[in-house]
């Protein structure tokens, strides 16, 4: 259940009908400030509590907040409604301002970051000096702090400067996250306040996954060319060169001093370009743009020569693939399963899309009154060339073809497998029953307690024999079910279940079942036991067969006196 707060005081409880919003939605995205939009109503209790870019806005679920921000703007209606537009806390960045810098000459003497250059992290500096910076501008509900960062240069070494009076947000995307170093910046909520972690991937996963036919409600594939590439001209740092007359100039370092051929088996040097034979003869000759292949920081031909084929054979050649999934998150109908976060990865299976691996989740679009059409987008971690695509794609129809064949093989022995494991739970409680019945009734007839005791005993000893040789059995012919159709024919597990307790059968449909572990064999009917045989004595109902002593109905029992004789009394 979604929960929106301001400053504190409540504006969306489901639980309580004056705490009503229209058409609350939130969207988060990787690398961007997010938003959210709702309308208030004039008569809400707190309708005037909201105040523009002061009021910090929350939206949480019940396992967190999934969304801070401030009021941007507000459009009054007819009847004084409120349409309200939020962006996210990390907009706070806007509001500080980065003077002219020059990095890392400005910082040579600077003791951390001689520190960071000698066992640190260069970059985790210049983004707490980033942060550092704003927070000294701003007050305290607009400053965050460092959180964890695991973006990381080769050589620890990263040029940045800027002459102009940018904002710390677009210092941070420019100089960044959009720069050659990529990586996600992150907002992460805390109680003790806003951390910003800056991650090279995702490091958790969401516990809840998307299934074809389970959560999955729509997916869309899309690929986009337009940044693709089959050559690039590395460029380098600045070096300044005096001619023989004396003058000076500076100029970029290139791939130029290099001898000409084979860097790998697809990638060729020639003068100052790398190029991909097969990318070219695909594609053809496409250039990349030089700011794509600018390595402002690097200084040595080596090193740029080691960077423009690492990108050449990696983002620049291939085709990036965006997946586009709308799912039920299944939060809403178990509070025991964690709702959707972003910054993390997802496990999506579809095999009719060929779909079974870990994605990132890079977007949430979610609408708080109707979570069933919460739109999620993952992506950035496929990227495949066509042929790759097409050879990728004719091996995925054949394995497909292979199961559907495997599928029907083993229909048939999956069906009378369900179907001996329902009848022989049946059979064993049937059998159960004729034995407490009969041992009863012989009981009655001759009163003579110990042949009682040894039937009982004796029918129930052969009962726990049966199970346990038509149990193997059954196990057996599972095993014979080929390893790869049982991950996909869940379905049986809703006839057999193995857990710490012991072992469960019976299917979920019939409410009847038969539990085995290492104290008792019980069984019940819809989740309600009415029988149970605890090694000693057999159970069922109010009745309770002790083999040892007396045979029990409700509060009353027979009981053999010492002289063989049996006698009817009130126990309890």
């Amino acid at each position: 259940m979604y929960q929106v707060k301001c400053d504190g005081y409540p504006l969306l409880d489901m639980r309580d009908e004056e705490l009503i919003l229209v058409n609350p939605k939130v969207k988060v995205e990787v690398n961007t400030v997010g938003e959210a939009s709702f309308t208030i109503h004039r008569n809400h209790p707190y309708y005037d509590k909201l105040q523009k870019l002061k009021s910090v806005f929350e939206v949480r679920d019940d396992f967190g907040v999934i969304f801070r921000g401030r009021m941007t703007d507000d459009t009054l209606d007819f009847d004084n409604g409120k349409a309200v537009d939020l962006e996210g806390l990390m907009a706070f960045f806007n509001d500080s301002i980065v003077r002219p810098y020059d990095f890392p000459g400005d910082f040579v003497d600077n003791a951390d970051y001689i520190t960071a250059t000698e066992h640190g992290n260069v970059i985790e500096f210049f983004l707490k000096w980033l942060i550092d910076n704003h927070n000294s501008q701003v007050v305290e509900f607009q400053r965050f702090k460092l959180g964890t960062v695991t973006v990381s240069d080769p050589n620890n070494y990263i040029t940045r400067s800027d002459s102009g009076y940018s904002s710390t947000w677009d210092t941070l995307k420019s100089k960044l996250f959009d720069s050659g170093l990529g990586g996600y910046l992150c907002i992460r909520y805390e109680d003790d306040g806003n951390y910003i972690d800056y991650l090279s991937a995702f490091e958790l996963t969401n516990t809840q996954t998307i299934e074809f036919g389970k959560n999955l409600l729509d997916i869309k594939t899309v690929t986009d060319a337009s940044s693709t590439y089959t050559a690039i001209i590395p460029i380098g740092a600045e070096n300044e060169v005096t001619a023989e007359d004396g003058t000076s100039s500076k100029i970029r370092l290139t791939i130029s001093d290099i001898a000409d051929g084979n860097i790998t088996d697809d990638i060729i040097k020639t003068g100052d370009t790398l190029y991909s034979k097969k990318a070219v003869e695909q594609y053809g000759w496409i250039y990349a743009p030089i700011s794509e292949t600018t390595w402002n920081d690097v200084t040595t031909t080596e090193h740029l020569l080691s960077n423009g084929t690492k990108y050449l054979t990696g983002e620049a050649v291939m085709l990036s693939n965006t997946i586009e999934i709308s799912a039920i998150d299944l939060h809403f109908n178990d509070e025991q399963i964690q709702s959707f976060r972003i910054y993390r990865n997802v496990l999506v299976k579809s095999i009719p899309h060929n779909h079974d691996s870990s994605y990132q989740l890079t977007k949430l679009d979610i609408d708080l009154l109707n979570p069933q059409s919460t739109k999620i987008t993952v992506g950035n971690t496929q990227m495949s060339m066509t042929d790759q695509n097409n050879r990728q794609q004719s091996s995925n129809t054949q394995r497909i073809q292979e199961t559907e064949k495997q599928i029907e093989e083993n229909k048939t022995e999956v069906t009378e497998l369900r179907n001996q494991l329902v009848l022989e739970s049946t059979q064993i409680i049937n059998t159960c029953n004729e034995i407490i019945l009969g041992a009863l009734e012989a009981y009655v007839e001759t009163s003579n307690y110990e042949e009682f005791k040894e039937t009982v005993e004796a029918q129930l000893k052969i009962m726990s024999d049966e199970i346990t040789i038509n149990f193997t059995n059954t196990i057996e012919q599972i095993n014979n079910v080929d390893g790869d159709l049982q991950a996909k024919f869940t379905e049986l597990y809703k006839y057999i279940s193995f857990t710490a307790d012991g072992i469960t059968i019976g299917d979920g449909e019939t409410g009847l079942t038969l539990s085995i572990d290492n104290d008792m064999i019980s069984f019940a009917k819809n989740g309600q036991r009415f029988g149970w045989w605890d090694g000693v004595n057999f159970h069922t109902g109010n009745i309770m067969i002790d083999v040892n002593e007396k045979a029990q109905f409700g509060n009353f029992a027979y009981v053999p006196r010492s002289d063989g004789s049996l006698m009817f009394l009130k126990v309890r």
